[in-house]
């Protein structure tokens, strides 16, 4: 789903689960790679997370509040802060890796033991 300047309060800051924002450019051949492995992120962590699109060009507002959402930026949002984001184009199990401190444990999985794997 896409998040946009109207509904970034809600669906971002006050978002129960940490929230990862893809912000893109539609032109971008790169932006459409980091797409693909947040969507399969997502996918496999929809327990612990959520994720949204945010399209820079549309949306000036929640870009002129965070101005390193930039192209090919991946960003994770927790409880109305940002706690983690990277440029450019990673695979989902390095991105899971970096942003696992800040999500919820797995269900079933002890707080410590975590999972950074993709399936």
């Amino acid at each position: 789903p896409h998040v946009t300047d109207m509904t970034w309060k809600l669906d971002v800051l006050e978002a129960e689960l940490p929230v990862l924002v893809h912000a893109y450019h539609k032109w971008s051949i790169g932006d459409r790679v980091i797409e693909a492995q947040v969507e399969k992120l997502a996918a496999n962590q929809q327990e612990r997370l959520t994720a949204f699109w945010l399209d820079i060009e549309s949306n000036p507002d929640a870009v002129g509040t965070y101005p390193t959402l930039g192209e090919k930026c991946v960003a994770l949002f927790v409880k109305e802060k940002l706690v983690w984001q990277a440029q450019g184009v990673h695979d989902a199990e390095t991105i899971l890796r970096e942003i696992e401190p800040f999500l919820p444990a797995p269900s079933g999985v002890a707080a410590d033991e975590g999972t950074d794997k993709i399936e």
